[in-house]
């Protein structure tokens, strides 16, 4: 070969390694070429510096390992192991570390090529960060759209039936499948006509237009099940449009449970209502400080005043007794710490026309567990209490009596109910020895005698008055003679509620009785006896005149 000829060769090559310099420098690709035994990179291009965020120097001082995250190094070096042994044709999606400490993907192949009179490990870098980012978004928004609680569809132009529904769209409607439900539209899928009056197909197509028109559209619907029933929704129609092409997406929730929860809470707050302005109690509601800030009409009418703005800020306790004023203090002090109290308490007769009242306090808390109100019911006692006044004092009697007393319940158990304390005195046992332990004295006393058994039967039947004097025995084992007697206690319906008992101990009575019966039957006696003595005197007497009469003839 000619030296013009060999020069020509040197420019060819020299022209063809510019190119291809050239080439390698500007492809959109990143490109790494490593020694295969080392993994030591041995070239690199521009892309792949911008790629990993090295310059082209100081890539060639690293080796595989260095572009890769630790933890993902086994996985990435598997990968190119498939791509030598043609496996796989590209590893996708394989994380590569940048000089920054951030992680982007690149699809890589690796193949084995001869460069420099060497084999080398050629492998080209495509990043795919931002598809794999926007594969990931379509990812979660496919998961969110198929896990939905709410349902999910979309309509397009221009028929607007329904072109897609998630899972939750066809739980919701019933359709089974989503080709089922593509194929109607949502007046097929509502009643004929709304609430209002509406034709559902008309009424559909003007929320549609006013969604198109406004970008979104928030109402509500009555929907219909698929061959099923109707059901209330929300639905929110918002305007989207994709590769420039423009259609709607629907959200629906079914309302239904939430309508008929507002209607119970409707109902309930118009029964809370009623109670309120009817009843006939004193029902208030206090701040934290004790002040009024509501008093219902039964209240009102309590404390005469005229109207409900007069309760506002009253002072409630200006209406109760001095010497309870403490006691409702500390009531509400226990209240604001989360008690529920009941407390008993007198008003001023100028300041209420209720003397007693049972007051319930009940704290009332927001959201976060705070309380913010006191609630407060006061209800009239004024007749309980004149009876509880009106018992204390006939108990008092009772407890205080001379005479033992018991109640006794005559029926299947047969037992005592109360004793006095002259009852514990008398027959020796303790109220606790006796009270439902001890069956009625009376009975196992009438049972000494036939006929006072048949007597004492006779008035438990027929529930009158009986009354007898007979022998019990106390605890000691003493015998008394007592006067009992045994009167039934009806109700207000003439049905007897309990016996009343009442024991008079007779045994000094009926031993003086004895004693004075023996005395005077010995005076009997002696009267007899003086008397005979007299009457054979005044016989012998006569005798003796009679003889003297004679002798003196």
């Amino acid at each position: 070969m000619g030296k013009k000829e060999s020069v020509s060769v040197d420019e060819k090559l020299r022209e063809s390694e510019e190119i291809f310099r050239t080439i390698f420098d500007n492809v959109i690709v990143g490109i790494l070429a490593a020694d295969p035994k080392t993994k030591k990179f041995i070239l690199a291009n521009k892309e792949i510096s911008k790629i990993t965020g090295y310059s082209k120097e100081e890539l060639l001082k690293l080796d595989v390992s260095k572009i890769h995250p630790k933890k993902d190094l086994p996985y990435v070096l598997k990968q190119f192991e498939k791509q030598l042994k043609k496996e796989i044709k590209v590893a996708h999606n394989l994380p590569v570390l940048r000089k920054d400490g951030k992680v982007v993907y690149c699809d890589i192949s690796y193949t084995v090529e001869h460069i420099g009179g060497k084999d080398a490990l050629l492998g080209i870098f495509r990043e795919v960060t931002d598809e794999k980012k926007a594969e990931e978004l379509r990812d979660r928004f496919k998961l969110l759209y198929d896990t939905s609680a709410d349902a999910v569809m979309t309509l397009e132009p221009p028929t607007w039936v329904f072109t897609s529904g998630n899972p939750a769209t066809i739980k919701m409607f019933n359709t089974r499948t989503e080709k089922k439900f593509v194929s109607l539209g949502p007046w097929q899928l509502s009643p004929k006509y709304q609430p209002d009056g509406q034709l559902s197909s008309v009424k559909a197509k003007k929320m549609i237009m006013t969604a198109m028109k406004s970008g979104s559209h928030f109402f509500e619907w009555t929907h219909k099940r698929y061959k099923g029933e109707d059901f209330a929704a929300t639905v929110l129609l918002t305007r989207t449009a994709v590769g420039g092409k423009k259609f709607l997406q629907a959200t629906v929730r079914d309302i239904s449970e939430s309508k008929k929860l507002e209607k119970e809470r409707e109902e309930s707050t118009a029964k809370f209502k009623a109670l309120m302005e009817f009843s006939p109690d004193c029902i208030k509601l206090f701040d934290i400080n004790r002040k009024l800030v509501y008093m219902s009409p039964g209240g009102l009418r309590e404390h005469m005043l005229k109207k409900a703005e007069d309760a506002i800020g009253w002072d409630y306790l200006g209406s109760i007794v001095d010497e309870q004023k403490q006691e409702v203090k500390d009531a509400f002090n226990r209240a604001l710490n989360g008690e529920i109290v009941s407390i008993d308490i007198k008003h001023l007769r100028e300041k209420a026309t209720r003397e007693w009242c049972n007051l319930s306090l009940f704290p009332m808390r927001d959201a976060d567990g705070k309380i913010k109100h006191i609630f407060g019911v006061s209800r009239d006692i004024t007749q309980k209490k004149k009876a509880e006044d009106e018992l204390k004092k006939k108990t008092a009697i009772i407890e205080h009596n001379f005479e033992a007393i018991a109640l006794i319940d005559l029926g299947k158990s047969n037992l005592l109910t109360y004793v006095n304390p002259a009852w514990e005195k008398l027959f020796g046992y303790k109220s606790s020895e006796a009270v439902g332990k001890k069956k009625g004295l009376i009975i196992a006393a009438a049972k000494k005698d036939p006929e006072l058994l048949k007597k004492f039967k006779e008035s438990i039947s027929k529930r009158t008055l009986f009354s007898a004097d007979m022998e019990w025995t106390a605890k000691s084992g003493r015998n008394i003679i007592v006067e009992a007697i045994l009167m039934p206690i009806k109700d207000d319906k003439g049905k007897v509620i309990t016996w009343f008992n009442t024991i008079r101990d007779l045994t000094e009575k009926k031993k003086a009785e004895e004693e004075l019966k023996k005395k005077l039957e010995e005076l009997e006696r002696f009267n007899k006896l003086t008397i005979g003595r007299e009457l054979k005197m005044m016989e012998l007497k006569n005798k003796i005149k009679k003889l003297e009469a004679l002798k003196g003839v």
